[in-house]
């Protein structure tokens, strides 16, 4: 009788490991794939709408110093979310100023959030739009906490992740992240 509930417990534990692991290799196959796409097709603008972009992509966002790059899906389709970070409709349009809320899980897409520190610049890419953004501010709050999708006179992302990272099952807090668009660089190198 012990070797069988042993047995029933060794099964299900490898279950469930594999589950897991089933699960982070999705996420991260899903995002090369939408790698391979971007490059494959750089989609052009369509003022004032919601891109569609190659597999209903919605943005590219590239962190330098963390050397992550992660595709944004919109957040119409709740399976999106296990495919790849997500864009709250409820929040405003990227590039269309105000605030726009993206969020992700913390053990596969938003796992490097956890490396990120105030003052670090990431990119946003939709269709031909590039923007720049700099973290202005991080913290910790219960999931119930709905300030993070208040309406925003600037031009500002707000990143949101289950917290704590080490959490085993369901996390009781989410991380903030909020960025700042930087002024426009000049594109062009100085001419003397």
């Amino acid at each position: 009788m012990r070797s069988i509930v042993a047995m029933l417990l060794l099964a299900g534990g490898v279950f469930l490991v594999l589950r897991g692991f089933g699960i982070v290799f999705y996420a991260e196959s899903e995002q090369h794939r939408f790698q391979r796409e971007w490059k494959a097709e750089k989609p052009s603008v369509v003022p004032d709408t919601v891109r569609e972009m190659p597999s209903g992509l919605v943005a590219r966002m590239e962190f330098g110093r963390l050397q992550r790059e992660v595709f944004v899906l919109d957040g119409g389709e709740p399976s999106n979310l296990k495919r790849g970070p997500i864009w709250l409709r409820q929040s405003a349009r990227l590039g269309s100023g105000g605030n726009t809320v993206i969020a992700g899980h913390r053990d596969t897409h938003f796992r490097f959030l956890k490396d990120v520190v105030i003052g670090d610049r990431f990119s946003i890419d939709h269709g031909n739009d590039h923007q720049e953004f700099r973290v202005s501010g991080m913290r910790i709050v219960r999931p119930d906490e709905r300030r993070l999708l208040a309406p925003a006179k600037r031009d500002v992302i707000t990143l949101v992740t289950c917290y704590p990272f080490d959490a085993v099952g369901r996390a009781e807090k989410r991380m903030i992240v909020t960025a700042e668009r930087v002024s426009e660089m000049l594109a062009s190198p100085n001419i003397q």
